[in-house]
């Protein structure tokens, strides 16, 4: 997902560099980009393309289809779009390809944005047979618009603008002959005259753009008539959109802005102004996750209190685009990482009516359909995928709206997000703390931190803070039981979306049940961390800001992508068993070359041959299993700290020790 920010202060902005404030910011770089960029292909196709042409931007890349697009500036994404026709938008911003803000950004509108698309053939269409294109045929343009959308509101003076290529006066180009195109592309000469404006719109509040139009996306419907223009065999269209960065005197305010998102563009003939509606059924909402509380979470906490974690049912918005009401099945299933089917759920068919009579579909096995499956957990990091899949009648013409999918991870850390920023989280002036809420179910020990730091125009928020961990005070941070020795910068992976750890001096152990703890930082100046922020769950409840003296809760919805780091195997958490006791390990250090001797505690109740006997490294990795043997070859392990475990699989005795191998 590209990073994009948004730009809210709820204080008075004049006093900006005095005031205590919480906010969203935009962000200078986008990373998703910067890696799509690597592996990039163009589309090798060199024909112009033929009517029809449609784009609802549903599939999952960042970059405009090659086929269907010259260029790659706007971003396509499932995020940015509030209420979207079909998943997926199509973006404009301030931000170019390469995942920066524009050199010629400023605050006064600059030309930003271009969505531009390959040639299309109006002189003639081929199928069901060839023949020229006139007026007469009826040739509609139509897309969907939306300012704003998730993310920041382009102000009035910011613009969207759509232009058409015209035939005319100026510019000479040549067109080889290619037979082997279909059809075959004729040698021949194409004077351009240049972009002509045909239609325009001035930024505004999504909120505000919604009560004037009576809907979150406005269709647009241009009728192209001018055949001297326009009926050519290179005919092209074109969006691009003007925006302008906030003028402020924090170098870490100077971020992305004003973002507009474009939806379902269509190009064909035979239609006249009343054609508003799609013969499609499409899912609106990217994928939803199992569980309730978090996006990720240990296996271990998961396995504790399963029931609780997972949700209820999904949320599901599926919309029929057409006039007439369709027949349609819905189901899921759920993937184990070898690609197998260990769940899935069959809602049958139904039929949905027209979104215009009815809106988004109202059917509990479709829209909410139940979550029944606890994942079957066996490993101390996996994942899972959720597939969503829609069946409708061939007839209906677009199917890449019809499957959305989602990865279900279970890992060593808990996260709220993700996994992308939309915006970046700040706090100011120096002194100003954040910390973010989690609850255990089960004692734990934190290890470390993980955090995603946008980076801002200028590194305006490449500043010191301190990584601090607070306890619970009835449901506010309480007194610090961390803080880093000494103050720390924010780091940037080169990778997508990729986290950087701040490791936790002296582990903190929680020796409760359904401990809470925050965790977060307090800042040495007065700029804007940037701390990457996720609009796709709103978690505001677990986060509290202080910037003057009191404990507050956010007001942004959303959730930060801030992720603790829990002990790294369950061998590491204290164990509820009465008869838990540590493993005799000796010698302990160790070197490989030597030969282990693991003894059974002597309060262990069953024949030594029922238990099983398994090593994890700090990254909670299983690297050695086997049934329990009291002497151990461990040539084949590298110099570190493991953790051993001895359990019984039938009585869940288990039993554990560090150990550290030297050499």
């Amino acid at each position: 997902m590209k990073k994009r920010l948004f730009y809210i202060v709820f204080f008075n902005f004049l006093t900006l560099i005095v005031a205590s404030q919480e906010v969203l910011i935009g962000v200078n770089e986008n990373t998703s980009l910067k890696a799509d960029k690597k592996v990039l292909k163009q589309s090798a196709q060199t024909d112009t393309l033929t009517l029809p042409f449609m784009d609802d931007f549903s599939e999952k890349r960042s970059y405009p289809n090659p086929d269907l697009w010259e260029d790659n500036e706007a971003f396509i994404n499932q995020d940015y779009g509030k209420f979207p026709v079909t998943v997926g938008v199509a973006t404009l911003d301030a931000i170019d390809e390469n995942g920066n803000i524009y050199d010629n950004a400023n605050a006064y509108p600059f030309e930003a944005d271009h969505l531009t698309s390959n040639s299309i053939r109006l002189d003639s269409v081929f199928s069901p047979e060839q023949k020229a294109l006139t007026p007469g045929d009826s040739i509609y343009f139509s897309f969907y618009y939306q300012p704003q959308g998730k993310a920041n509101d382009p102000q009035p003076s910011d613009s969207l603008i759509l232009e058409f290529l015209a035939v005319g006066e100026n510019d000479t180009i040549y067109i080889e002959e290619d037979p082997e195109a279909t059809p075959p592309q004729e040698a021949d000469t194409i004077i351009l005259k240049g972009w002509n404006r045909v239609w325009g719109a001035g930024g505004s509040e999504i909120e505000d753009f919604a009560d004037e139009h009576g809907t979150y996306f406005k269709q647009v419907m241009i009728p192209i008539t001018d055949s001297s223009k326009y009926f050519n065999k290179n005919f092209k269209f074109r969006f691009k959109n003007y925006a302008s960065l906030a003028d402020n005197s924090l170098l870490s305010w100077q971020s992305n802005v004003d973002q507009w998102n474009i939806d379902y563009v269509e190009l064909d003939r035979n239609r006249s102004v009343t054609d508003t509606t799609h013969r499609d059924i499409a899912f609106v909402n990217s994928a939803p996750g199992f569980l309730k509380n978090y996006r990720a979470m240990p296996y271990w906490q998961y396995r504790a209190d399963f029931i609780n974690e997972m949700d209820d049912a999904f949320e599901m918005l599926i919309a029929n685009l057409d006039n007439n009401a369709h027949n349609a099945s819905y189901k899921y299933n759920v993937y184990n990482p070898s690609g197998d089917i260990i769940k899935t759920y069959d809602a049958g068919s139904y039929t949905i009516n027209p979104f215009y009579e009815e809106g988004y579909l109202d059917y509990q096995p479709f829209s909410n359909p139940d979550i029944t499956l606890p994942f079957p957990i066996s490993a101390d990091s996996i994942e899972y995928e959720i597939e969503h899949v829609l069946s409708t009648d061939a007839s209906l013409e677009n199917r890449m709206n019809d499957t959305v999918r989602y990865t279900q991870r279970f890992h060593n850390y808990f996260a709220y997000d993700d996994g992308t920023a939309e915006a970046g989280y700040g706090l100011t002036p120096r002194g100003s703390k954040l910390a973010y809420k989690f609850t255990l179910n089960e004692r734990d020990t934190l290890k470390a931190v993980k955090f995603f730091f946008n980076k801002t125009w200028h590194a305006g928020n490449e500043q010191y803070f301190y990584l601090t961990v607070w306890d619970n005070n009835n449901g506010l941070p309480g007194d610090v039981i961390y803080q880093s020795p000494n103050g720390i910068l924010p780091e940037f992976g080169e990778d997508l979306n990729e986290y950087v750890t701040y490791e936790i001096e002296e582990e903190i152990v929680f020796n409760t049940q359904n401990a809470v703890f925050y965790v977060g930082w307090e800042q040495t100046t007065d700029e804007i961390l940037n701390v990457g922020f996720d609009y796709s769950q709103d978690n505001r409840e677990n986060i509290f800001y202080n910037t003057s003296g009191e404990w507050l809760q956010s007001r942004f919805e959303g959730s930060l992508m801030i992720r603790p780091v829990m002990g790294s195997t369950e061998a590491e958490n204290p164990e509820k068993s009465e008869k838990k006791s540590n493993i005799e390990i000796y010698p302990n250090p160790v070197k490989s070359s030597e030969v282990l001797q693991i003894n059974l505690p002597d309060n262990a109740t069953q024949p030594k041959e029922q238990y099983k006997l398994e090593f994890f490294n700090l990254s909670g990795q299983k690297v050695y299993q086997s049934r329990y043997q009291n002497q151990v070859n461990i040539s084949s392990l590298s110099r570190g700290m493991y953790f051993v475990k001895i359990f019984n699989p039938v009585t869940g005795e288990k039993y554990t020790n560090k150990l550290l191998i030297t050499q």
